[in-house]
């Protein structure tokens, strides 16, 4: 028989076993309940192949911060969305974009307007006061007009070039703003082209833009470049010609943004027709008036424009280009100069 003190004993064990016991299965359910808030991912990483395990609320933020991520990515294309069906209103023609990538109006409103080519034949042609007389004149590229006013004018309302040229002339800006390339507004085209250099483009535009708030930039979006290309393909066949995988160069989209500002009489100077270096008996002529080493515009009968290899100053020549000038001058008021074209009329 077991004495009294013994009894109290095993009571009291019992006691604590059987609380133990019911706290021992709390924590196990509870344990049970926290582990389905968990998500576990055997390691790659490691040679025991163990299985790690992160919290659930942790994988709910990351899936959170992945569709943000995913938002900003589409987010500029549903604002482009938003703009094509008209929500914001621009009074003026469309299609550009400023430093910052947002819609503007083109403001500049033109009559009568001068477009001066890259072509040596612009040298001694004394052109320089009828192409300073137009209500506009626009250049190509980054054609100079150092010690060449006589020739070339000194007036420059408009220059239109491409993402490259634009890229180096940013690295010398001040010839921009008190140098041989100031201008009033630039057009830039084919801005997908520059991929990621483009956001340093506008940033040092915007740079740029504090320092002279004359003159403003223009990006041609890509439903304006759609357009002029579809222009360019008609344009063209007037003259019988396909333009299938071509797409345009500097020189069509200056004839495109004058088409937007509004010219309604056109001078061209320096731009040889398409035919030109099959008819000429010159020798060496400059594919590029401002560079005494720019390669030869013909060579044997051949245009450079045809068979050169381009630069970004070489693109005005491009053969394509003034095929498609050739159909679109035959329903404009149009003047050829140095040289004049074979069909002088071509109103």
């Amino acid at each position: 028989m077991l004495s009294s003190y013994a009894k109290c004993l095993l009571v009291l064990t019992t006691s604590g076993f059987v609380i133990h016991l019911i706290f021992g299965l709390s924590d196990f359910s509870k344990a049970s309940e926290d582990k389905s808030n968990f998500i576990h991912f055997p390691s790659d990483f490691s040679s025991s192949n163990k299985r790690h395990s992160y919290p659930l609320s942790n994988m709910k933020m990351h899936d959170l911060s992945e569709q943000y991520r995913d938002f900003k990515k589409y987010h500029s294309r549903l604002v482009a969305r938003r703009d094509l069906l008209g929500v914001q209103i621009i009074s003026g023609p469309t299609g550009y974009r400023d430093y910052n990538g947002e819609i503007t109006a083109m403001k500049l409103k033109c009559r009568t307007c001068s477009l001066v080519g890259t072509s040596g034949l612009l040298l001694g042609s004394k052109k320089g006061v009828t192409i300073d007389q137009s209500d506009c004149v626009f250049r190509l590229g980054l054609s100079s007009v150092r010690q060449l006013e006589d020739d070339v004018g000194k007036k420059t309302t408009a220059r239109v070039l491409d993402n490259e040229s634009l890229g180096l002339l940013l690295k010398t800006f001040q010839k921009m703003l008190t140098g041989t390339l100031t201008s009033q507004n630039v057009f830039v085209h084919d801005t997908r082209g520059a991929g990621s250099e483009l956001y340093t483009m506008r940033m040092r535009l915007k740079h740029l833009s504090r320092y002279d708030k004359n003159v403003t930039f223009y990006f041609l979006d890509r439903h304006s470049e759609h357009r002029a290309l579809m222009a360019m393909r008609v344009a063209a066949a007037v003259v019988g010609y396909k333009m299938l995988g071509v797409k345009p160069s500097t020189l069509w989209y200056a004839v495109y943004i004058m088409t937007d500002a509004g010219c309604s009489s056109v001078k061209i100077i320096g731009l040889p027709d398409p035919k030109y270096c099959k008819r000429s008996v010159r020798g060496f002529i400059r594919s590029q008036y401002w560079d005494r080493h720019s390669p030869s515009l013909c060579s044997s009968g051949n245009d450079i424009g045809a068979t050169g290899e381009f630069t970004a100053d070489s693109l005005p020549l491009r053969i394509y280009d003034r095929r498609a000038v050739q159909g679109w001058a035959l329903s404009q008021d149009v003047t050829f100069l140095s040289p004049s074209w074979p069909q002088t009329n071509f109103k």
